[in-house]
Formats: structure tokens, sequence, C-alpha cells
């Protein structure tokens, strides 16, 4: 498994293009955080690169449904698109979930990225950011 903790710049224009020199095709590739607005990306560019299955991870249901939707509905019908709802912080869980799907590549971009918030709600942001990472990773 290749493990890809995702930092996005914003300046970039196309912040994914260094991507395109991994190889995807006939790969499984799992996204952590899929249905936030960095991840639902990666999955977009990801689809793009033809792997053979995306598995979208993320603890929101309609988030998550409503890019898998989306990735359901574009051109390539031979990618397979799989949901899975799972709290990234619940370490057995996120265990139990690699083990299953045994993935190739892992983007893991299932994080609080708002500071003002996160800064009056910093066990949050502890918890999810740093402890939830640890137990991805």
């Amino acid at each position: 498994m290749f493990l890809l903790n995702f930092y996005y710049n914003a300046k970039s224009e196309r912040p994914f293009a260094k991507m395109r020199n991994l190889k995807f095709i006939r790969k499984k590739v799992l996204i952590t955080g899929a249905g936030g607005s960095i991840g639902s990306e990666i999955c977009r560019q990801v689809y793009a690169l033809n792997p053979a299955e995306i598995i979208l991870v993320g603890h929101g249901e309609n988030s998550i449904y409503l890019i898998q939707n989306e990735l359901r509905n574009m051109a390539n019908k031979t990618i397979q698109i799989t949901a899975e709802i799972q709290e990234i912080q619940d370490k057995n869980g996120v265990r139990r979930l690699l083990e299953k799907i045994k993935p190739d590549f892992v983007f893991h971009a299932a994080a609080h990225k708002h500071v003002p918030l996160m800064q009056n709600n910093p066990h949050s942001a502890v918890a999810n950011n740093i402890i939830g990472t640890k137990k991805c990773c």
C-alpha cells in the first residue's frame, strides 16, 4: 500500500499534475475524506487516471453519496466506485477496512481544514487531524 498524506496547495492551477507519474491503471485507490472539498477533487483527478476501483471513505453519508453518484455518472463505466462510511478516528474500523479492501494507494484527506473554526474547537482538531491521521497511517 502506498500512502499519500495529501496537502493541497491552493495557489497551484493543477495541484494533482504530479499524480500522473504514478501508475493507477488497474489499481485500487482508497481516498479518506472523499466527501470533502479536497477529497472529492482528489476523487475526480484519480478517476481521470483510470484506476480499477476508487474506494470513497468518509463519515458523512450525504457527502459520500453525492461524490459516489457524480463519479458513477461519468463516462468511464469500467471504474468500480465503492463507498465506505468510516470514522478515521476508529483505529480498529480503519484496520478492518484496509484489510478487507487491500488498496494499492491511499490518499489521506480526512482532516478539518478551516483554521478559525479549529482554533475555537482545538479538541476536535487534535482528535481528527492528529489522532485520526496516526490511526489511519
